[in-house]
């Protein structure tokens, strides 16, 4: 049974950067489909729920996210969607004028090495009008173009070669799909401000642009099940998505919209505030602090009206919180990839196939939107939740059964890491010491500002992917024992909680960034506690070396990179020891383990509390109404704010929604 489609809306060059790493998930799935291996543990997510198919005279397959994606103009980078934007306007077009006319126009931005090699693949598949099958089926043709792919996607390097989020984008978009503001050029307009998008929406001309894109991805689907939304809330995309989202709440009424206000870490305020409550704008310079209230103010009442559910996310500042990465805080390259990998995981539960079997058991917990919804709204409270994820998630306890499933060669896990010419784990056969799922207490908190408080719980969504133990792959049951042991150790908490088991791990496509650490194998295990240093070693966050390719490791995937392994049976075989593996190997990850929770909680309170404070301080001051009014608010409509701001606080107060 297929599942029923969901449309993903993307708002602004950072929301299309997690966007691009998402679909790369995506497609990296689809990957692992066509792999006899993997096949099978694909199977149990459906490409449907979020891809559209259309095949042409060769019988040639072609997959396009559903997805309307919406940017400045310049910020595709080196790749159109328009003849116009390749070429410019033409001059004779213009018959008010009847003088000369001089063209200015600025060099082509450069398309990247990644995207280039992509393209020629593309090429090559139809050279002639041959299938693709018929390539594919050419080992040196394979090996050929999986080298290049693999040593563009290198030169991305560390993000500092990444320009815009088409550099790295391997899904093939539908042109039909994608609109460019006109008028507002990346790198000249900030669009930084909600009145921003405000005015940008103001036409009817525009609202009308902006739906048909929509139309055109509701159209082609047989059964839609909802929207998702990936914007930056707290800039002129927030109020371009809202004045959108009324529209289609209106045209598609019944559909959930599950909105995910994406926060660039450039464009938080106060490095250090909005993590403990909402945020702190008393140490920016005038002018900006007001913006940044009036913002926040904007979004928090207006976003609500329009979504289903939302769910601020943002990378943690501090990068303990998630020990096994090393990413660069400022880098949205990094940072959008780690927030990809969290919707991937969380929204795995609605675009599960029902009744799929692996080897290692079917998947736990499917449901859909429309009921992901209902459990995380039905408890009382605003529309939010918070996210909270383990990347990597640590081992399980060892689990017999699957010990002696993985003697058997024809049930062997493609991705089986534990030792395979009898060699035992150089970590005692759990994971490394501090790095099992028994010895966590908390998880790292991707909501700034809301705290984890178990006796403030209203309802909770888990997701557990691809759970691994000291022998390999854990079955699903064995996972479903080890989350709920793990959930108990977390306080008792009196709400609801759904959880979700799926054996297949997080697969990480070629362009996704080298941010894990070292003590990371190819696999997602941990081979040392990242917690701890070690003296007398060089930093984990020296420059990232270079992977030697090496098919020693069995990694997964037709695109995956495969590299000279960290498991510990190859350690032996190449002469390393495990401390040298876990500090200094060259390798890649090509899948992990994944935990991520989603709680609607009372915690928001507080953080609600201060934006009302902020707001009515700013309704109150010269500069600030003056903002307002030059957004084209009154006294009245700033008001009308200050109430649907107050209802929110008060439905944690007496447990109903203000809708």
């Amino acid at each position: 049974m297929s599942c029923h489609e969901v449309i993903t809306l993307q708002f602004g060059s950072y929301a299309n950067h997690v966007g691009a790493h998402f679909w790369n998930l995506q497609d990296e799935l689809m990957g692992y489909s066509q792999n006899e291996a993997w096949s099978e543990y694909a199977a149990v997510v459906d490409p449907g729920a979020l891809y559209s198919s259309t095949e042409d005279k060769h019988g040639n397959m072609t997959y396009r996210p559903r997805a309307a994606i919406f940017d400045l103009c310049g910020g595709l980078g080196g790749v159109s969607f328009s003849p116009d934007a390749t070429h410019g306007p033409d001059p004779s077009m213009l018959p008010s004028w009847g003088g000369a006319v001089e063209v200015h126009q600025r060099a082509p931005i450069p398309k990247s090495s990644f995207t280039l090699q992509l393209e020629e693949q593309e090429e090559s598949w139809d050279h002639e009008g041959k299938s693709r099958e018929a390539y594919s089926e050419s080992p040196a043709f394979q090996a050929q173009q999986a080298e290049a792919l693999e040593a563009a996607a290198r030169e991305l390097g560390n993000g500092a070669g990444v320009g815009s989020w088409t550099d790295y984008l391997k899904a093939t978009l539908d042109a039909r799909t994608v609109h460019t503001l006109p008028g507002l050029w990346s790198g000249v307009h900030e669009f930084s401000s909600y009145g921003d998008g405000l005015s940008a929406a103001a036409g009817v001309e525009s609202r009308d642009a902006l739906m048909e894109r929509v139309r055109v991805l509701a159209e082609a689907s047989d059964a839609l099940q909802g929207f998702q939304v990936f914007a930056d809330d707290q800039t002129g995309w927030g109020a371009l998505s809202a004045e959108l989202l009324a529209e289609v709440r209106e045209e598609y009424s019944g559909r959930p919209v599950l909105y995910w206000a994406v926060r660039q870490p450039q464009a938080m305020p106060a490095q250090g505030g909005g993590h403990d409550g909402a945020h702190k704008v008393g140490a920016l310079p005038g002018g900006q602090k007001e913006r940044v209230a009036a913002n926040l103010g904007m979004a928090t009442a207006r976003l609500h009206e329009v979504s289903s559910l939302l769910i601020p996310l943002a990378v943690p500042m501090q990068s303990s919180a998630l020990p096994a990465l090393q990413y660069t805080y400022f880098n949205p390259y990094h940072t959008s990839a780690i927030l990809a990998s969290v919707i991937d995981s969380a929204t795995t539960m609605w675009r599960a196939t029902p009744g799929c079997r692996t080897p290692l058991g079917e998947i736990h917990g499917a449901a859909n939107l429309h009921s992901l919804v209902a459990l995380m709204t039905g408890g009382g409270g605003a529309h939010f939740a918070a996210a909270r994820a383990l990347l990597p998630c640590p081992s399980l306890p060892g689990d017999p059964q699957h010990t002696q499933a993985q003697t058997d060669a024809r049930r062997r896990h493609p991705a089986a890491s534990a030792a395979r010419d009898g060699t035992p784990r150089a970590d005692g056969g759990d994971g490394a010491a501090g790095t099992s799922l028994d010895g966590m207490t908390a998880m790292a908190a991707l909501t700034p500002g809301v705290a984890d408080d178990p006796m403030q719980c209203l309802a909770e969504s888990i997701t557990l992917r691809g759970a691994r133990c000291g022998e390999g792959p854990a079955s699903t049951t064995s996972s479903l024992q080890a989350l709920d042991s793990f959930l108990l150790r977390l306080q008792p908490r009196r709400c609801v909680q759904h959880r979700c088991v799926v054996p297949l791990p997080l697969a990480l496509p070629l362009p996704y960034p080298r941010i894990f650490s070292r003590c990371i194998s190819t696999h997602g295990d941990f081979l040392s506690d990242p917690r701890i240093p070690r003296s007398g070693r060089p930093s984990s966050s020296s420059s990232t070396p270079s992977a030697t390719p090496s098919d020693a490791d069995g990694g997964p995937g037709p695109k995956a990179s495969s590299s000279q392994s960290s498991d510990p049976g190859n350690w032996k075989r190449q002469g390393m020891s495990s401390e040298d593996a876990a500090e200094g190997a060259v390798h890649d990850v090509v899948s992990t383990p994944m935990l991520t929770k989603l709680t609607a909680t009372r915690c928001f309170q507080p953080m609600l509390q201060g934006v009302v404070q902020q707001w009515s301080k700013l309704c109150v001051t010269a500069a600030g109404r003056a903002l307002l009014g030059g957004w084209d608010l009154s006294d009245g409509d700033a008001g009308e704010v200050t109430e649907d701001l107050k209802s929110l606080v008060a439905t944690y107060n007496d447990g109903t929604d203000s809708d």
